[in-house]
């Protein structure tokens, strides 16, 4: 059997090319200055695979 974390990130980029990754809990791993409303969202799952 396989025991598969899922990570959702998104990856958010703004109109003046700022890049900020946003984690399930929020967690900030670039900090950057993002108005999140006026953004698209790349969703990216990532799969943590342990067996």
């Amino acid at each position: 059997m396989f025991h598969s974390a899922n990570f959702n990130m998104a990856l958010i980029i703004n109109k003046t090319s700022k890049v900020g990754i946003y984690v399930n809990s929020k967690t900030i791993l670039i900090i950057r200055t993002i108005q999140i409303n006026r953004n698209r969202a790349y969703f990216i799952n990532c799969f943590q695979k342990s067996w």
